[in-house]
């Protein structure tokens, strides 16, 4: 049996090998594609590495790792931003074939979140030389541990390729001249000798790390790729951990900080075929939001794809816990907006927390044209009928 790294190795050194036009403007059209994800894409990289973490967490949670994987940790320092998790290890075909391709994913419908590996490319806005770990076990020697750089890559592509050079020359004269850009970054995953230490507990950890070589190409400079990466945890709303769900603890050091620790608490839960239950989000010990959250499936769909949430923000009034309802415009914090799971905002006019698994365009912004049928059942059939309950049941 191969070993992870031989397997990779072989299958980066075939795909290199671009001795045809048609393989040569592949080559590119993948490039070009990738530069359209970073584009699209635009703000999201931390919120995309939490959608990968926790579908990885909710698989070892259904495994025999249950009860393990409730952690996250979060780490910002000068020029460099960590994600871990506890979840099921990355292998080498999600690497290749999900991560390293366009239009798939190793993820059967309704079984996560992801839409067909595009959402982990989204971290090349803030680098282009993204690193990955990842173990079956929490201690010990990474199984996979790979980096990307796409200077490497050309290097690889042009020493494996027969008369590449006039290859590209029979290209139309509008493509990319720069052979960095038009190279696809997270086709050619390159093996780590020395892996990063320290992280013991975590399964796969992700390290997003400021490389000036690139920062013309990005846009970036130091400084602006330290405030979008600070922008990016400090956007990491109570909303948002709420439905996470599957993390009771994220923990958050951005160095020059005190650490914050993020729990969340479920505090009651009423099961049935409307699940209800009271959590709690607290930030360093501190009570931060209190929610109500009503859950049901629906029926006919597969694994996470029918899954419904309508969530109220609490507040204690009088001795009491009583529903707080923001204004429906959106400027208050509790709701107003559909969670296309997080943080995918769609504007609804309803003073609710809604969570469904719709299916939305590739850059996340809209409802999918061509899935109407889909998503119009988990708006009728679904969300009305669970706010409905939810409102019968506030009253």
């Amino acid at each position: 049996m191969r070993s992870a790294r031989d397997e990779i190795e072989a299958v980066v050194e075939e795909r290199a090998r671009r001795d045809s036009l048609d393989e040569v403007a592949s080559l590119r059209s993948d490039g070009h594609a990738e530069q359209t994800v970073r584009s699209e894409y635009h703000g999201r990289f931390l919120i995309e590495l939490l959608q990968n973490a926790r579908d990885a967490a909710m698989k070892a949670a259904a495994g025999e790792a249950a009860g393990s994987c409730g952690r996250l940790r979060i780490e910002l320092s000068k020029g460099c931003l960590v994600v871990a998790n506890q979840g099921v290890a990355v292998t080498p075909k999600v690497l290749l074939y999900s991560l390293g391709k366009f239009g798939e994913s190793t993820k059967p419908h309704g079984e996560g979140i992801g839409h067909k590996g595009i959402g982990f490319k989204s971290v090349l806005e803030v680098t282009l030389t993204p690193e990955l770990y990842s173990r079956e076990a929490p201690e010990g020697p990474f199984d996979l541990a790979v980096r990307f750089d796409p200077e490497r890559a050309v290097e690889l592509v042009r020493a494996r390729s027969q008369n590449l050079s006039a290859l590209v020359e029979e290209l139309p004269a509008e493509t990319v001249d720069d052979p960095v850009a038009a190279v696809p970054v997270l086709a050619f995953p390159q093996w780590v000798d020395e892996p990063v230490s320290g992280w013991e507990g975590f399964n796969t950890v992700v390290r997003l790390v400021h490389d000036r070589r690139f920062d013309e190409l990005l846009g970036l400079d130091a400084g602006e790729w330290q405030r979008r990466a600070a922008s990016a945890v400090e956007a990491l709303s109570d909303q948002i951990v709420v439905l996470l769900a599957v993390f009771d603890r994220i923990e958050i050091a951005v160095e020059g900080q005190a650490e914050q620790v993020i729990e969340r608490r479920v505090l009651a839960y009423d099961g049935g075929e409307v699940g209800v239950s009271d959590v709690e989000v607290a930030r360093g010990g501190v009570l931060s939001s209190r929610w109500r959250l009503y859950e049901r499936s629906l029926v006919g769909h597969e694994g996470l794809s029918g899954d419904l949430a309508v969530g109220v923000r609490l507040e204690k009034r009088a001795g009491r816990l009583c529903p707080t309802l923001p204004w429906v415009d959106g400027s208050g914090d509790g709701g107003g907006c559909f969670h296309l799971f997080f943080p995918t905002e769609i504007r609804t006019g309803l003073p609710f927390l809604l969570h469904a698994y719709f299916e939305v365009n590739a850059s996340r912004t809209r409802f999918a044209r061509d899935a109407e049928a889909h998503n119009r059942a988990l708006l009728l059939d679904g969300l009305e009928v669970l706010v409905a309950d939810a409102v019968a049941a506030l009253v």
